[in-house]
Formats: structure tokens, C-alpha cells, sequence
């Protein structure tokens, strides 16, 4: 009264070489097949357009942070010269030594023009 039966080893390997069979021509039908060819093809199109976008923005990107750097450096640069420039007035017009003062000095007495420690308000 069993309504199932069991299949034998054998039974079962045939089932399972004809099944990979069947997968096996399944496989090469759809290679074969002329509109799976072209969705390859335009699935390849798509990879390499992706793949040139993406050198295009590493380019893009590279291009941005050397001219970032670039002007990073030169604003350096500026504000160096603006530096030594501004070191340079502040150097200028401080009296270099004692014998500068007295020249000064002496200079300032001649000409009438004599300075006092303390100024008049």
C-alpha cells in the first residue's frame, strides 16, 4: 500500500547527470542566442562608460586638489612677504644703536627741532 517508492542509487545518479545535462544545453542555447549576445554587449557598454566617468572625476578631483595646494602655497608665500615686508618697516624704523640715537639727536639739535622726554598737552 505505499504510494511511494524508492529509487535505487543508480536511479538517482541518472536523474542528477541528466539534470546538469539539461542545465549544461540550457547554458549554451542562451549563448548562443543572439539577444543575450547584444545585452552583453550593451551590459559591457555600460562598464566601460561607468569605468571612463569615474577616471574622468579621479582627473577632475586630482586637477581640483593640486591647484588647492597650489594656491594654499602661494597665499604661504604671500603672507611671508607680507611678513618680512612688515618686519622690515618695523625694523626701519627702530633706531638701530646707541650711536643711531645720538645722531639723531644731534641732528634733531641742529636743525631746532630738540625733543623732550615729556611732551606738553
Amino acid at each position: 500500500m505505499s504510494a511511494f517508492k524508492e529509487q535505487s542509487f543508480v536511479d538517482r545518479r541518472q536523474s542528477a547527470i541528466a539534470a546538469r545535462q539539461s542545465q549544461l544545453e540550457k547554458f549554451k542555447a542562451q549563448q548562443q542566442d543572439p539577444a543575450a549576445q547584444q545585452r552583453a554587449a550593451e551590459r559591457r557598454a555600460i562598464a566601460e562608460a561607468r569605468a571612463e566617468r569615474e577616471r574622468a572625476r579621479e582627473a577632475a578631483r586630482r586637477e581640483r586638489l593640486a591647484r588647492e595646494a597650489a594656491e594654499r602655497e602661494a597665499e604661504k608665500i604671500r603672507k611671508a612677504a607680507e611678513e618680512a615686508e612688515r618686519l622690515a618697516a618695523i625694523e626701519a624704523a627702530r633706531p638701530k644703536s646707541r650711536m643711531e640715537l645720538a645722531a639723531r639727536a644731534l641732528a634733531a639739535a641742529a636743525t631746532g627741532q630738540v625733543r623732550t622726554g615729556s611732551s606738553a598737552r
